[in-house]
């Protein structure tokens, strides 16, 4: 109904389900469903997109780290905390003097890394801070 009408793709109610001539339709809500069943010959031929949207339901980490591929999970445990250490690498250009740009820029990231860890205590998290 929704496809048809507004022309986008909508999460249907799993507890709103018909069966019209050998295929399923799902509906957002009663309203739609009622409409559907007087004039059920409009909505049937309608097709689904080649591609359809993403879902939009948020998936915890936790199934992530179950399933067999892991980059997936890290991308999203570590995304954001590594694009923020490698940005305040990158904006401070610091060099050590008897250290190649490549080390300076490894040491300077894993100072960070140690400085953002959740598990520090404020101390250590200052201690690092300083270093930086």
């Amino acid at each position: 109904m929704t496809l048809k009408d507004e022309s986008k793709v909508a999460k249907g109610n799993p507890l709103l389900v018909v069966q019209y001539k050998d295929n399923r339709y799902v509906f957002v809500d009663e309203e739609k469903l009622v409409r559907f069943f007087t004039e059920p010959s409009v909505y049937a031929d309608t097709q689904l997109p080649v591609k359809m949207p993403p879902n939009m339901d948020p998936v915890q980490l936790v199934k992530l780290q179950s399933q067999e591929d892991s980059i997936t999970f890290l991308e999203q445990a570590l995304g954001s905390i590594v694009t923020r250490g490698l940005r305040e690498v990158g904006e401070n250009r610091l060099k050590y003097p008897t250290l190649t740009v490549k080390e300076t820029m490894l040491k300077l990231f894993a100072i960070f890394l140690k400085a953002e860890n959740p598990a520090n205590t404020s101390y250590m998290k200052e201690k690092y801070h300083k270093k930086m």
